[in-house]
C-alpha cells in the first residue's frame, strides 16, 4: 500500500469467528498501526456482492423487459403469418370442408402447421442459446449456462405463447363456411 497508495481500499477477511468481535479487533490493530486510517463498520460479504452486482441486476431486469417485448412481437409475428396462411388457404380449407372435413380436422391441420414452425424454431434456438450461454459464462451470475431448467422454462413459455398465437387463426379456419370460401375464389 505504501508503494502504490490508493484513496481507499477494502480489507476482506474470512473467519469463523463472530464478525462484530473480529471487526473490533481489526479496527484496534489498524488504529495501532496508523491513527489516520479510518475504519468503517464491517459489512457482510453478501452486502458487498449485492452492491457490486446491483448494476448488472438492473441491466438484467432491462434485458428481461426487452425479452418479454420480443416474445410478444414473436407471438404477434407468428399469429400474423398463420393468419395470412389461413387467408391464402381459405379456398382449400373450404373445399376440404365441402368434401367432409370437420372443423376439428381443419383446426388440427392449421395448429399442426403452426407447431411445426415452432418446433423448428425451438430445435434451432435451444442449441444456439446453450452455445451463447457458454460463451457468455462470465456475464452470468447465479445461473449455470448448462442448467437445463432455464432452457426448459424458456421452451415452455415459447411453446405456450406459440400455442396462443396459433389458436386464433386455427379457430377462424375451423369456422370457414365451404360455400363462402369456394365463392371467394
Amino acid at each position: 500500500f505504501r508503494s502504490d497508495p490508493q484513496p481507499s481500499f477494502e480489507l476482506v477477511v474470512k473467519a469463523s469467528e463472530q464478525a462484530e468481535a473480529l471487526a473490533r479487533s481489526l479496527a484496534t490493530v489498524l488504529k495501532g498501526l496508523d491513527r489516520g486510517v479510518p475504519s468503517d463498520a464491517p459489512h457482510p460479504m453478501n452486502d458487498l456482492l449485492a452492491e457490486e452486482v446491483a448494476r448488472d441486476r438492473a441491466m438484467g431486469l432491462l434485458f428481461t423487459g426487452f425479452s418479454a417485448l420480443a416474445l410478444v412481437l414473436a407471438a404477434l409475428g407468428l399469429g400474423g403469418a398463420l393468419s395470412l396462411a389461413v387467408t391464402q388457404r381459405r379456398p382449400e380449407l373450404g373445399l376440404r370442408m365441402a368434401l367432409g372435413a370437420t372443423g376439428a380436422q381443419i383446426l388440427n391441420l392449421v395448429l399442426g402447421q403452426g407447431f411445426r414452425q415452432v418446433a423448428l424454431g425451438l430445435m434451432l434456438g435451444l442449441p444456439a442459446a446453450w452455445g451463447l450461454g457458454h460463451i457468455l459464462r462470465n456475464q452470468l451470475y447465479g445461473v449455470s449456462p448448462g442448467d437445463p431448467r432455464p432452457m426448459a422454462l424458456a421452451a415452455l413459455v415459447l411453446g405456450l405463447t406459440a400455442a396462443l398465437a396459433c389458436l386464433i387463426p386455427a379457430l377462424r379456419a375451423a369456422r370457414v363456411q365451404p360455400a363462402e370460401a369456394l365463392r371467394s375464389e
